[in-house]
């Protein structure tokens, strides 16, 4: 299993990054029986980043100490481990699957690779504030971009617009070292820190704290 990253975070949380270089079959047969479903109605693709997330997460349980029993999804598609209590989050961008565990509060991991045709998307999640410091660079417009999917999956739930109810900017002096994040909703406001990682051309953006 070619493990391409693991960090601790904090003492509460971490996550891994895998690059998926194993034929899907040969993935899938690592999962447990009961999981190997689930990606039954995906592509070939699909089904290695399906089966690469969850391996995955099997192995950031083991290293906290957890038994992996499985992962179900809310109504919101938000990941939960089957039989325990800590938190997950992941993601995928081929050939790279991520995962990330916190055992104490909601978490939140996205990677992603920067693509021109994010300029033609940018006016539906960048707003003004985040204007100001993006200028139509690529790699800030991504970082925008996965910061939010990131806010997104630790709200854990529906009717969030990215561009309304979502704020990102860089925390310090340089944006591509961490951000803040900031969520509006429900008459209240709540800020994350949001840790940036590199690996190859793939920007990977989680909760910090």
């Amino acid at each position: 299993m070619p493990l391409a990253l693991y960090r601790n975070i904090t003492d509460h949380s971490a996550f891994a990054i895998w690059r998926i270089t194993e034929e899907t079959d040969s993935l899938l047969l690592c999962l447990p029986e009961s999981e190997r479903n689930g990606a039954l109605a995906k592509h070939d693709k699909g089904r290695s980043e399906y089966a690469a997330s969850r391996l995955l997460t099997g192995i950031l349980c083991q290293r906290s100490g957890l038994t992996y029993c499985g992962i179900k999804k809310d109504d919101c598609d938000k990941p939960h481990l089957i039989g325990d209590m800590a938190h997950i989050s992941i993601s995928h961008s081929h050939p790279y699957a991520a995962a990330m565990i916190h055992m104490k509060m909601s978490c939140g991991i996205d990677i992603e690779r920067p693509k021109e045709k994010i300029h033609r998307i940018a006016h539906k999640f960048v707003n003004v504030e985040e204007e100001k410091w993006v200028s139509e660079k690529l790699e800030n417009l991504t970082l925008v971009w996965s910061a939010k999917e990131t806010l997104y999956k630790i709200y854990g739930r529906k009717k969030l617009a990215f561009k309304e109810d979502m704020m990102v900017i860089p925390s310090g002096n340089k944006a591509g070292e961490s951000l803040v994040g900031s969520v509006n909703s429900e008459n209240s406001e709540k800020k994350y820190n949001l840790g940036i990682e590199r690996i190859e051309d793939f920007i990977i953006t989680f909760l910090e704290s």
